[in-house]
């Protein structure tokens, strides 16, 4: 009942906060000199999987025996992003991707159901041109935790001289980072309909500095997003009342 309670109490304070504040201008959202020529994604899938965890060290046991349960988890299939974009000088930009269902009313309707997949910080040369984000390389996911049993045998292999050396790199600890096998909603047999929103607008960078050495992927958002002053939502938290000249923007 607590959970509801301060849930309801967020949303009105959210809609207060959108009256006062009103829709953002077309001067506020239009970013000069740059054009979103092109936008492609690879195709986006998403699995049922069947996963074993160990779970040999949780039971007391006098003989030593590997205990495995097994569980069906969602997984995605990873994916690119590629943006052609043009500007007309050398600038340093911001460009957010935000991923939504496509629904048939407006988006006015469905923007708080966007989510931030990532904020890039990018610095775009005169001409064209390309940006390429791949979903393994969102700094605020991970991959799956390497389990104590890989660990223990990847260390034997080692000490055998059975493999050269241990890469630490190839090893996952717990984080606290957001999945990557989680990152898409699950799908259906005959597909899913999503759009994926991306806006480009300079950087405003924060009045006072903010330490991003290792924390940003920690609070399960991208260290860009956090260097500008802008919301997390920005452009989608506010009001929309003409849609149609919001996606128009070049």
């Amino acid at each position: 009942v607590l959970r509801y309670t301060l849930s309801s109490i967020l949303n009105i304070i959210d809609e207060q906060r959108e009256q006062q504040l009103g829709v953002y201008q077309t001067q506020q959202l239009q970013m000069q000199d740059v054009t979103i020529n092109d936008v492609r994604v690879s195709e986006l899938r998403t699995r049922l999987e069947s996963n074993d965890v160990d779970v040999s060290n949780l039971l007391e046991q006098q003989q030593q025996a590997q205990i495995l349960v097994r569980q069906r988890r969602l997984n995605s299939q990873p994916f690119t992003i590629d943006l052609d974009v043009s500007s007309q000088r050398v600038q340093n930009v911001i460009v957010r991707l935000m991923l939504g269902p496509r629904e048939d009313g407006n988006l006015e309707q469905s923007r708080k159901n966007f989510v931030l997949l990532d904020a890039i910080k990018v610095q775009l040369q005169t001409g064209r041109n390309r940006i390429q984000q791949r979903s393994t390389n969102i700094e605020w996911t991970t991959r799956d935790v390497t389990p104590i049993s890989e660990i223990y045998r990847r260390v034997m292999t080692t000490l055998r001289g059975q493999r050269e050396e241990l890469s630490v790199n190839e090893l996952v600890g717990e984080n606290g980072r957001f999945p990557q096998r989680l990152l898409l909603p699950r799908g259906r047999p005959e597909g899913l309909p999503m759009q994926l929103f991306v806006i480009i607008s300079p950087i405003e960078r924060q009045q006072q500095q903010v330490v991003l050495e290792n924390t940003a992927g920690l609070m399960g958002i991208s260290r860009a997003a956090i260097e500008d002053r802008r919301p997390l939502g920005y452009p989608l938290d506010r009001r929309i009342d003409n849609e149609q000249q919001l996606l128009s923007m070049p």
